[in-house]
C-alpha cells in the first residue's frame, strides 16, 4: 500500500517542481529588468552611498543596461570614485552600443565625465573607432590628464586608425606628457601604401627640420618606409641635427630597425672616424653590424678601429668585418696580427672567428 501511494505521489511532485521552477525563472526575468530600472533611478537620484550600492550592482548585470545607458553615461562624472569605476565597467560590457553617448562627454563633458569616458573607449579598442573625432582632437585638450587617457584610447586601437589620427599625433609629438607615445604610434603605421604617403610625406618632410634629434630621426624612418628618396643635401643636414644633438639617438633607432637603417651608414662611418672611448665605439661598430651587408663602406673605418686601445671597441670591429665576409678581406692582415698579439683573450676568439668568416666569404 505505501509503495502505491509513493508511485502516485510522484507525478504530482515532478508537476508541482517544474511548475515552481518555471515561475521561479520568469519571476527572476521581471526582477532583473525592474532592478535595472530601479537601479538607475537610484544612481541619479539617491544618497552617496545609495549611488554606490546601485552601481555596484549595475557592473555586475548582464541584462537590462541598455535601457539604463544614461543614468550610467551620467555616473561617469559622479563625485565619488566607486560609482565612477562601477559605471565605466557597465558601459564597457555594452560595447559598441555605449560609444555614442561616450563621443558627447569626450566632446563636451567635465573632467571626470571626458576622462572616465576616454578610458571606457580605449577598453573598447577599435569597436570605439567612430570616436576617433574626438579621440583625437583630445590629444591636444588643455589638460594634460584628457591627453594622456586619449593616448592611452588611441593605442588600444589599430594602426589603421593611427592614420586617420596622423596630424594630431604629429602635433602632440613635442608633450611632455606624452613620452615617445605619439612617435610610437606613427612607427607602426602601414607608410607604404599610396594614401598613407600623400597625407604623411609633407608633414615628415617638415619635421626634417626639427631641433629635436628624435623627430627628425622618426622623420628619417617614415619617409624610408614611404620609399621617399631624400637628396644628399637634405640628408646631410638631418644627420648633422641629430649629431649635433646626441649621436645616441642614431645608434637606437638603427638597433630599431636593423637591416632598414641602411641611410643611417654614412654618419656612422663619420662618428666611428671621430673615435671616442671604449663603450662608445662599440656601440657604433654594433649598429652598422646590424645593419648588415649595407655596412660595406664602413670596413676601412672598421680595420682602423681594430687599433682602438680598448677591448670592447676591437672586439665589435672585429665582429663586424666578421658578418661583412668577402667584402673585407682587406682587414685580414689586421685582424690576424691582433689573432697572434692581442693581449685580451676575448679579442683573439672574436678576431680568428672574424677571419674564419671573411674567408669563407660569408
Amino acid at each position: 500500500a505505501g509503495r502505491r501511494l509513493l508511485i502516485l505521489m510522484k507525478k504530482p511532485l515532478i508537476q508541482f517542481f517544474w511548475l515552481a521552477l518555471v515561475s521561479h525563472i520568469c519571476a527572476l526575468s521581471a526582477i532583473r529588468a525592474e532592478t535595472a530600472q530601479a537601479l538607475a533611478d537610484r544612481l541619479t537620484e539617491g544618497a552617496a552611498s545609495e549611488r554606490i550600492a546601485a552601481a555596484k550592482k549595475l557592473a555586475r548585470l548582464d541584462e537590462g543596461l541598455v535601457e539604463v545607458v544614461p543614468a550610467l553615461v551620467k555616473g561617469l562624472g559622479d563625485e565619488y570614485f566607486e560609482v565612477r569605476r562601477n559605471c565605466r565597467d557597465a558601459l564597457t560590457s555594452l560595447g559598441k552600443e555605449a560609444v555614442p553617448h561616450l563621443r558627447k562627454l569626450v566632446a563636451d563633458g567635465n573632467y571626470h565625465e571626458r576622462t572616465n569616458a576616454l578610458r571606457v573607449l580605449g577598453k573598447l579598442g577599435s569597436d570605439a573607432a567612430t570616436a576617433l573625432p574626438e579621440v583625437s582632437k583630445a590629444l591636444s585638450h588643455n589638460d594634460w590628464q584628457t591627453r594622456a587617457e586619449a593616448m592611452d584610447a588611441l593605442g588600444r586601437m589599430s594602426p589603421a586608425e593611427y592614420l586617420v589620427a596622423f596630424d594630431a599625433l604629429v602635433a602632440a609629438l613635442g608633450d611632455p606628457h606624452l613620452p615617445g607615445g605619439p612617435a610610437l604610434l606613427i612607427r607602426q603605421i602601414n607608410a607604404s601604401t599610396p594614401e598613407a604617403r600623400r597625407k604623411m610625406e609633407p608633414a615628415m618632410r617638415r619635421l626634417l627640420e626639427s631641433k629635436e634629434a628624435a623627430e627628425v630621426l622618426l622623420a628619417l624612418e617614415m619617409l624610408q618606409k614611404m620609399g621617399v628618396q631624400l637628396s644628399g643635401k637634405e640628408m646631410r643636414a638631418a644627420m648633422d641635427r641629430i649629431k649635433a644633438h646626441d649621436p645616441t639617438w642614431l645608434i637606437e633607432t638603427v638597433k630599431r630597425e636593423t637591416k632598414g637603417a641602411a641611410w643611417a651608414v654614412p654618419t656612422l662611418i663619420e662618428l666611428l672616424a671621430e673615435g671616442g672611448s671604449e663603450w662608445p665605439v662599440a656601440r657604433i661598430c654594433d649598429a652598422l653590424f646590424l645593419i648588415g651587408s649595407a655596412s660595406e663602406p664602413a670596413v676601412p673605418t672598421l680595420i682602423k678601429t681594430l687599433d682602438h686601445p680598448a677591448a670592447g671597441a676591437q672586439r665589435y670591429a672585429a665582429r663586424t668585418l666578421g658578418m661583412l665576409g668577402g667584402k673585407a678581406k682587406k682587414a685580414l692582415p689586421r685582424l690576424r696580427k691582433l689573432e697572434k698579439e692581442a693581449k685580451d683573450a676575448q679579442v683573439r676568439q672574436w678576431a680568428t672567428s672574424a677571419i674564419e668568416d671573411i674567408e669563407k666569404g660569408k
